[in-house]
């Protein structure tokens, strides 16, 4: 036999051996400190890797995402040298799928690319008349786009059925991890960072040391998935999956879960109601859409039994009443500290408007300066300091505060449209027959467009950031719109 033919039988083996000795070789220069030669391999591994196999690239890219900064917290390793790693593999991924498409002269997937150019160009005329950093515009469109950078370069790689769903069993088991990795953590230390709660912020899962807001989003994002799992399968091993990630909310000492959960379970119990396709399909769902939304009922009361702040008692175990926590929720939502310095995320909403319209209509329609309240390790960061000099706000840091601090009205306008593109874009593509796998995925997908939406507006800055979520957002999107268009072409 010849080494072509030696090769074709061996392939998956030998993709396995060569990233074994890499992985190997790596991990000893790490226990070496020889962080240079790390580097070179580092990222001689990622260049092969890519000229192997696209879906082992995707998955070493969600590894990075996912344990890079607790692999750098772990070790002396910078976080810095992670996030080069991160973009030179997502740089090569796209640079490969663009190549192969001009290679092949077939028309290339630029789903968003106008409302991106629209958004950078506006970036730079905010650039201009606040004079921020070069540095400082190059960081804060890294944050927003390197993903979307991810998202074409899936969009053109052209990958099977098969492929997707070996990604998607590997995410799946990346997302499952996160649940014990938090137990384990909360025995560690977690519980400590609260005093007389149940929960704390460094009781998370693999993606890092301390990233709160993760802990409302992700099990938001994973249960979006799972709820019409098990509504349409009906295997009970999904709804012990759901539980899992809503104890992983809590011991995270997230309180926003238990709130938002019931609406959120209305919303995907809908869309898969008219997603159903027999009259008598409908009369079953009345039983799951009734179990769903009694178990979301459950976690809301439990879970302010459970926490000192949400009851009237003020202790773990304490009163249930509805009337109290409504106006723990308005409090902390509209908060301002003695010297009236917001802390609420809706103060904090109206507090940036308030400023940038008084301060003229430049302020207004474009910011205080692209980048200037980004937190990175290549520039200066102003992001505490910043907010509380120029807008006297303190907390309640969503995504849309964020964008419109720092590139106002023009650009938040224009990043909707850009998601507004992307999601038409799967709407259309929802109209192709799919099989009962990808029926579920497509659900989860619409979900995942409502989680984006109320983190960006009425929680964080975890999707618009670039935090570990926003990689498997993109990744999720793309592959709908692949399958999709994969299922119309034959």
């Amino acid at each position: 036999m010849n080494i072509e033919g030696v090769i074709s039988k061996y392939h998956s083996i030998l993709k396995v051996a060569i990233l074994l000795f890499f992985t190997i070789i790596l991990a000893y220069l790490i226990y070496k400190d020889h962080y240079l030669f790390f580097a070179f391999f580092g990222i001689s591994a990622i260049l092969l890797i890519i000229s192997i196999s696209d879906s082992v690239a995707i998955i070493l890219l969600f590894l990075i995402v996912f344990a890079g900064e607790q692999f750098s917290g772990l070790t002396s390793f910078s976080q810095i040298f992670i996030d080069i790693l991160l973009i030179l593999l997502i740089a090569a991924i796209f640079f490969k799928a663009i190549f192969k498409k001009f290679i092949q002269r077939k028309k290339l997937e630029l789903i968003g690319i106008i409302p991106v150019l629209v958004f950078s160009l506006i970036c730079l005329f905010s650039l201009f008349f606040n004079g921020t950093g070069l540095i400082n515009f190059g960081v804060f469109l890294r944050f927003i786009f390197q993903f979307y950078l991810f998202f074409i370069a899936l969009l053109n790689i052209e990958l099977s059925e098969n492929q997707l769903k070996y990604i998607n069993i590997f995410l799946i088991a990346l997302f499952v991890i996160q649940i014990p990795t938090a137990i384990i953590k909360w025995f560690a230390y977690g519980y400590s960072d609260l005093a007389g709660s149940i929960g704390g912020e460094t009781a998370i899962g693999t993606y890092g040391g301390s990233h709160g807001a993760m802990s409302t989003v992700l099990p938001l994002f994973a249960i979006g998935f799972l709820l019409p799992m098990y509504i349409w399968t009906k295997k009970k091993s999904y709804l012990l999956l759901i539980f899992g990630f809503v104890v992983f909310s809590f011991l995270g000492g997230k309180r926003a879960l238990m709130i938002t959960l019931p609406f959120f379970v209305i919303v995907i119990l809908y869309i898969c109601y008219i997603h159903i396709a027999s009259q008598e399909q409908k009369k079953i769902f009345i039983k799951y859409a009734f179990i769903g939304i009694s178990f979301s009922i459950f976690v809301l009361v439990f879970g302010t039994i459970l926490n000192p702040s949400m009851n009237p008692s003020q202790k773990i175990g304490g009163k249930f009443d509805l009337a109290f926590l409504k106006n723990k929720i308005i409090s902390y939502e509209t908060g301002t500290t003695s010297s009236y310095d917001t802390v609420g995320r809706l103060s904090s909403t109206i507090r940036v408007i308030s400023v940038l319209s008084t301060e003229g209509v430049i302020s207004l329609l474009l910011g205080k300066g692209a980048g200037i309240f980004v937190k990175s390790g290549v520039v200066e960061s102003t992001f505490r300091s910043g907010f509380q000099s120029e807008f006297g706000i303190v907390y309640g840091f969503t995504g849309f505060v964020w964008m419109f601090s720092q590139v106002g009205l023009l650009g938040v306008l224009c990043y909707l449209i850009f998601l507004w593109n992307i999601f038409k874009k799967v709407k259309s593509a929802d109209r192709s027959k799919l099989d009962l796998y990808w029926q579920i995925f497509r659900v989860g997908v619409y979900g995942t467009f409502i989680v984006v939406l109320f983190d960006f507006f009425a929680y964080s800055t975890s999707f618009i950031e670039g935090k570990p979520l926003s990689s498997v957002v993109y990744y999720v999107i793309a592959t709908q719109i692949i399958i999709s268009n994969n299922k119309k072409n034959s």
